[in-house]
């Protein structure tokens, strides 16, 4: 039996000599690691006797027998020689040490040893250990390059209990740039541990987060975004955070920050892998903290992957930014992560139509339980609904319950109602109308679950064992077996319900019956011209492991990555085969899927400031400007929540009007279409640049395509109020100076002073500003 050291050091000739297995997710190495390196200094750790090699050139990078420690000017970090792990982070202008004197963290790993197929692992059997790096102590490497340095460590997991799982080996690196005030975290998981699987794998972990001002809050992106304030005394106590990306967690970026300083956390993957963010104490049973951290560590930040490492496979673990900036706010973290977004492609190319894009009216043809409304024909049919809304400039109407059992029910069946003034003639009917009014018509489609009372679903798939689509295509939790009996499927399905008389089972995007099912519904409504589709759930409920192998997905934790995309490919190719320029419209917000959805948000209408009840004893707001700001899209926005005027909070966050049930929504889509520079093509500031001196002023900014911004003032108060604003294009990025202030709802040039304006606002009045500028 080979040692734990010469397996350690084994590994590292291994890694040199370039013998690590290619990988299935793969990661590119940061430009600061691929230059010709100057000085290398080499730190070699074993369990018996550490080494140090230092050089006294070096200023920035520093070594004694404990740790490393890197030193800029701008951010300073320790790690830990005996574990590798990130023992103080500092932001050198505010002196802040978030983990001040923290016993530290790398990563967690949980291994399943009773297999090596991915989809029989299971996170929570007796057979599956959690390893912390805490306990291990790695070979380091250190390498400085010309511009940066390179930390490599690695890991030989050892014993745990009876199991030797020292044939699984993590590799984590640590880039810096010599000027910047970054760390950038990469770990390669490679497995040679035979009947064994790497189930996920969490890191980096910041652990042992320090605020001693009480002064943090926290950029937390669930569903349509959130954040908490003075976080840190609530983490103490009762707050604890472990949300899903690809949804509902809406991006995967974390921030802590103050008016001086932030500390963002972002994971780059653009193959939306399942994944969980974690904020709080993570210390229970097979939780990545347990009995590795002391009391004063608990509060942790860190994010768990789901590589799913079968023996003999090796795996990068997307990549990890974790910055400080010394600007205060969430802005520049938000910043960060946007200009990833759009390196990665996770964006839509926007036709003109949704770029110009006013609003909708909502139609119901049928409720649940075949309780119909109305018909495809007729003088109240969809058509002259929307027709009815002409005057306000709104041309799309979205149609709910338009199929056979009406909204809620039988999905995915979506098949058109037959009689009198239905079927699919009449139904073509109304959308050909619509169209001759210079209306668009999107009809409502949930690509998310199966009902109970769905045809399709109870429709026999396998006559020799009498299982049926529903059975099949549903999302199974682990320890599923496919050769269970089929009365036992029940309890490896996700059940949900909605408050009507069936229940749903969630069901797999990537599943073929189910994929083609919706495929074949789009075709039909593409075959009636409708110009594209809402779609239900996309971005609200949570996205789930799926242990189902016979479904296709590569693991359990790719089935959204790989099946949203798939879907939206045979969506995409109904559309284009007839040559219709589509819209796709959801429900919800996470940027795993703008790249395929047109416009998300709708659930705005339920969160805009209203308190959100995910969390038990939750009070606090929603906080959609943090998406809107930092994700590339353009966003749905509609009624406010406990206002006087309903459209005034969609008008404060720049989106889309829902629809034009008020006079004064006229007003504002006329300024919309008046104004496209700023209201169709240019990018949500939040407060970015602007200074409002009373509370009871709500206010954003936009920053246009052109030479202006724009600015949306909103009297939140019972009284009039004069205040003043202050408006510093510098803070936009923007050069140069104020020339001219328009109030764009009165037509009236305002005065200014020193780029300061006085307005008065009566209580729910609103005023828009256009600040125009020469560079």
């Amino acid at each position: 039996m080979i040692s734990t050291k010469k397996k350690i050091l084994m590994g590292l000739l291994l890694t040199f000599a370039g013998t690590f297995v290619a990988c299935s997710v793969t990661t590119s190495a940061p430009e600061i690691s691929t230059q010709t390196p100057t000085t290398e200094i080499t730190t070699l750790v074993s369990t018996e006797q550490p080494t140090t090699i230092t050089t006294e050139e070096d200023t920035m990078m520093r070594e004694d027998d404990q740790s490393i420690t890197f030193d800029n000017g701008v951010i300073s970090f320790s790690l830990s020689k005996a574990s590798g792990s990130v023992t103080s982070l500092v932001d050198r202008a505010s002196g802040r040490d978030f983990i001040e004197n923290s016993a530290g963290g790398n990563f967690a790993v949980l291994v399943d040893t009773s297999t090596d197929n991915a989809f029989k692992s299971n996170p929570k059997s007796n057979t599956t250990y959690l390893i912390s790096s805490r306990n291990h102590t790695p070979v380091i490497t250190t390498k400085e390059r010309m511009d940066s340095y390179e930390i490599q460590m690695i890991y030989s997991l050892g014993e745990s209990g009876t199991h030797d799982f020292s044939d699984i080996t993590v590799r984590s690196t640590i880039f810096v740039d010599k000027t910047g005030s970054e760390l950038i975290f990469d770990y390669e998981i490679d497995n040679q541990k035979e009947s064994a699987v790497v189930i996920n794998l969490t890191g980096p972990i910041l652990s042992g987060i320090k605020d001693d001002k009480n002064s943090l809050d926290l950029f937390w992106p669930n569903k349509e975004g959130k954040i908490y304030d003075d976080v840190i005394p609530k983490a103490q106590t009762t707050l604890k955070l472990s949300e899903q990306y690809p949804s509902p967690f809406s991006m995967q970026i974390v921030q802590l920050f103050d008016d001086e300083t932030s500390l963002y956390y972002i994971v780059e993957d653009s193959q939306r892998i399942y994944k969980e963010f974690n904020f709080g104490a993570f210390t229970g049973t097979k939780e990545h903290d347990q009995g590795t951290v002391r009391i004063a560590d608990k509060i942790s930040l860190s994010c768990t992957h789901f590589p799913f490492v079968e023996s003999s496979a090796n795996k990068l673990v997307s990549r990890t930014k974790i910055g400080i900036s010394n600007e205060g706010g969430w802005y520049e973290g938000a910043d960060v992560y946007r200009d990833f977004l759009i390196e990665a492609n996770m964006t839509r190319a926007y036709n003109d139509y949704v770029q110009y894009w006013t609003g909708f009216v909502s139609d119901m043809i049928a409720q649940w339980g075949d309780r119909i409304q109305k018909t495809y024909s007729g003088s109240n049919a969809s058509d002259q609904v929307i027709k009815d809304y002409d005057h306000t400039g709104i041309d799309t109407v979205v149609l709910f319950g338009w199929h056979q059992g009406g909204f809620d029910y039988k999905y995915p069946d979506y098949e058109l109602f037959e009689g009198e003034g239905f079927g699919f003639d009449n139904f073509k009917a109304m959308v050909d109308r619509a169209h001759i009014n210079g209306d668009k018509v999107l009809p409502y489609v949930n690509a998310h679950i199966i009902a109970m009372n769905s045809n399709w679903g109870n429709t026999v798939l396998d006559t020799t064992s009498g299982k049926t689509n529903m059975l099949h295509s549903a999302i199974k939790k682990a320890g599923f077996n496919d050769n269970l009996p089929l009365g036992q499927y029940g309890s490896y399905m996700y059940y949900e319900t909605y408050g009507t008389d069936t229940g749903y089972y969630a069901a797999c995007p990537y599943e073929d019956h189910f994929v083609n099912q919706i495929r074949q519904v789009v075709s039909v409504l593409a075959e009636a011209g409708v110009d594209g589709l809402w779609m239900d759930q996309m971005m609200e409920m949570p996205a789930y492991l799926c242990y189902d192998e016979s479904h296709g997905h590569q693991t359990p934790a790719t089935a959204y990555g790989e099946g949203y995309r798939k879907m939206y490919d045979a969506i995409d190719n109904e559309f284009n085969k007839r040559d219709i320029e589509y819209l796709i419209f959801a429900e919800g917000v996470t940027d795993a899927w703008i790249e395929y959805i047109d416009i998300p948000g709708y659930m705005w209408a339920r969160h805009l400031y209203a308190p959100d009840n995910v969390h038990p004893g939750d009070s606090q707001p929603m906080a959609p400007h943090i998406t809107l700001y930092t994700m590339p899209a353009t966003f749905l926005g509609i009624r406010g929540y406990q206002v006087t005027y309903p459209h005034a909070y969609s008008f404060l966050f720049g989106s889309p009007l829902a629809s034009g049930t008020s006079p004064k929504d006229i007003t504002v889509t006329t300024l919309y279409t008046e104004n496209p520079d700023i209201y169709m093509e240019g990018r949500y500031m939040h407060h970015r640049g602007l200074q409002i001196s009373d509370s009871r002023i709500l206010g954003s900014v936009i920053s246009g395509s052109g030479d202006s911004i724009g600015v949306q003032l909103y009297n939140n108060g019972t009284e009039e109020v004069t205040f003043v604003i202050q408006v510093n294009l510098e803070s936009l990025g923007i050069g140069g100076y104020i020339t001219h202030v328009r109030e764009l709802f009165s037509s009236t040039d305002m005065s200014m002073n020193q780029n300061q304006i006085v307005l008065t606002l009566a209580p729910a009045e609103m005023a828009a500003l256009r600040v125009s500028y020469d560079d």
